[in-house]
Formats: structure tokens, sequence, C-alpha cells
């Protein structure tokens, strides 16, 4: 079961699109980990203190991952209007910020509460079905001393400094590409229009167990929404576009007089869906929904688009940096459905995560809820079959 779902959205602030994802499980997910069992800890000692009648320590007690950052290093700096964590509190050498770390527990503290508990992600054995042992990774229950832990968390942090100043760099540039999709001068140069879009997977949902007995597992339905953001120029949008959703949208003179009444390039953001039960993710089901729903549907609604340069951004999953997908770049134009026009493939920073566990950062999951949701919005959505 496939069906897919195009939703045309015209909006005040078209730049709101990002795709941020996580340098690594251990580098981003244990940041917020981190900040949650020293918490814990804190409140632990400061529950026994008061137990006691005790007067609690003044150690700092944070609320989100992003102020302790901000606590722990110093002031970022601006580098091309984006940003960043200074290269030597990124490394933990920068002789203002490194030894913020050691400090953030007094010594009346590791005195009330010397040792810290908390789930690590590390190495476990695991004995298969024929008796084999194997190494692989999950999460134990460990109790470290305070000292420790700090300096574990020391070494977690400076990857992900590191790996906060390449996402935006990353996304710096890709914002170049985005928020200027109609940009006459590309045309000018190369006689080619530009279309961009950004596609990922939801998580799966799963719908209630049913009952049926298949071999040795329960078959237990899922489902999964691949979202797309397409952007293309107003002046590609063919009459027929307009024509079958007038009754959502005004003309293309109107929308044009509403983007330039706003400040807005020349150019909108029409979201499409694809809603399947498969739980795979795969560069498979990516793939059939280039070929046989988003490109029918750019040549059905679109004109002049016939040898443009296609962009794509997607997050660093393996169903979009796999070899497949590096064959289904290079083998472009020999689809058919390409009609001469050329790919570029691009990937956010590294690895993928599933929770918004840096406040900076937005994830792709939330890619169709930022672009029906972002103010001031000059229009509602409209659905269309694709």
């Amino acid at each position: 079961m496939i069906q897919s779902q195009s939703f045309t959205v015209i909006h005040g602030t078209v730049s709101e699109l990002h795709c941020h994802t996580w340098y690594s499980l251990r580098a981003c997910v244990c940041v917020c980990v981190h900040v949650y069992v020293y918490e814990l800890a804190l409140q632990a000692a400061i529950e026994s203190f008061k137990s006691r009648n005790v007067e609690p320590c003044a150690c700092m007690s944070f609320d989100s991952d992003h102020n302790f950052r901000a606590h722990i290093t110093c002031e970022k700096e601006s580098w091309n209007g984006i940003d960043m964590y200074q290269p030597e509190c990124c490394l933990r050498v920068c002789s203002g910020c490194m030894g913020n770390m050691k400090h953030l527990s007094c010594n009346k503290c590791r005195s009330e509460k010397p040792d810290i508990s908390f789930m690590a992600w590390a190495n476990v054995k695991y004995q298969c079905a024929d008796g084999s042992d194997k190494d692989v990774k999950d999460f134990r229950s460990v109790s470290v001393s305070i000292d420790d832990f700090l300096e574990k968390w020391e070494g977690t942090l400076k990857q992900f400094l590191c790996h906060h100043n390449r996402a935006h760099f990353h996304d710096s540039d890709w914002d170049k590409l985005w928020d200027h999709i109609s940009d006459p001068a590309f045309h000018a140069a190369l006689g080619r229009h530009r279309l961009g879009f950004v596609i990922d997977f939801s998580n799966s949902y799963q719908h209630a167990a049913r009952p049926e007995h298949m071999q040795r597992f329960w078959s237990t339905p899922t489902t999964t929404f691949l979202g797309c953001a397409l952007k293309i120029a107003v002046v590609n949008l063919n009459d027929q576009f307009f024509m079958e959703n007038g009754q959502y949208i005004p003309s293309r003179e109107e929308v044009l007089a509403i983007l330039q009444k706003h400040g807005l390039p020349p150019e909108v953001c029409i979201m499409h869906t694809m809603i399947t039960d498969s739980p795979q993710h795969n560069s498979a089901c990516a793939q059939y929904f280039i070929r046989k729903k988003l490109m029918p549907w750019i040549w059905q609604y679109t004109q002049g688009c016939e040898n443009a340069v296609l962009i794509f951004r997607a997050d660093n999953c393996h169903q979009f940096k796999s070899a497949r997908v590096a064959r289904f770049v290079a083998s472009w134009r020999e689809e058919e459905c390409s009609k001469d026009t050329s790919i570029i493939s691009t990937n956010s920073e590294e690895k993928h995560g599933k929770d918004l566990v840096d406040p900076e950062q937005e994830r792709n999951k939330w890619l169709c809820y930022k672009q029906v949701t972002c103010t001031p919005r000059v229009l509602s959505v409209s659905g269309t079959a694709a």
C-alpha cells in the first residue's frame, strides 16, 4: 500500500527549513544524557543535605543542554553571520574555559555523593544461538566517581562542539542554495532553472498488533511517512497547476504579488508525502518515490524544467548515503523520468538523530511541521492528489 499526497505552502519564512543531524549517538545524545545524569546526582546530594538539615551547596543546575554548553564554553564568535564555537573551545584547550568542567561539582557535593550511576553506551558480550560470542554495543548500568564522570563528559563535549560547528557550516552552504532557487543570475549564466528538494522518512508508527501466527513471529502492521519539500520558482509552475488548485490558491500573478509584498523571492515550497506500510526506510523506497511520484508530478505541473538542475538534500541515514544511492545519482541521466535534468545530491552533518537533543538544531523529521506551521502564513495548506 503506497499513497502519495502533495501540499502547496506559501509562507513568510522560507528559510526556516534546515536539515540538522547529529554527529553520533555517543557525541550528541550523551551530551543531554550527561546533563540529565548530572542533574539527578546534584538533586540527590541536595536532598541528602536537606534530610540532615545541612545547608545545600551552591553548585549550578542546568535546565537544558543549551544552557550547559553556554556555561561551559566561551562566548561564540560570528563567522560570516553564523555563531560558531571558538576552535580552542571545541578542542578543550582554551585557557578561558578548559577548566570549567572540573568546577561543576564542589568538594562538598563530592563528599556527600562521591559516585554517580548512569546507563553507559558500552561494549557488551552477546551470545549467539550457536553458542559463539560477539562484541556489540548496548546500554549497561555503571557507577563511577564524579571525577571520572566529568572526564568522560569532557571527551564527549569535545566531539559534540566540533560536530556543532560543522553542522552550522554545512547548513550555511545549503541555505545559500535553498534560499536562491529562483536566482535569475544562475539561469542567465547556464540557461537552466533550478529545483530543490529535501527528503526524509518519519519513524515507523505501529498499529494494533494482529493476532496472527506467522511462523514464530506475530504480525505488527506499521505505517511510515516519507516527507519531501520541493522548492520551485513560480515561473516554472504551469497553468494546469493553478487551474487545478484554483480552489485553494490564487492565480500566478496574485502569488507573485504576495511574495513581493512580503519581501520574498518568487518561489514556493510544495510539500509531498508518501505513506507506505513498509518499515524498511531503505533507499529503494526513496528512489521509488522520486521515480514514480515526485518526477511525474514535476512533469505534469511545471514548465521549462526539462534541463533543470535538481538539488537534493537528505540526512546521513544509510538509505541516503549507500552505494545504491551513489549509483542512482551517477546514472540519473539514464533514468526515463530525468528528461535531461542533472541532480546534485548533498547530505547534512554525519549521522542521524531521533529527538531534538540540540535545541539549536532541527531535524528532518520536523520538515513538514515547520513548513506548514511557520509564521507569518500567507496562504493556508491545500491538498491535491499526486
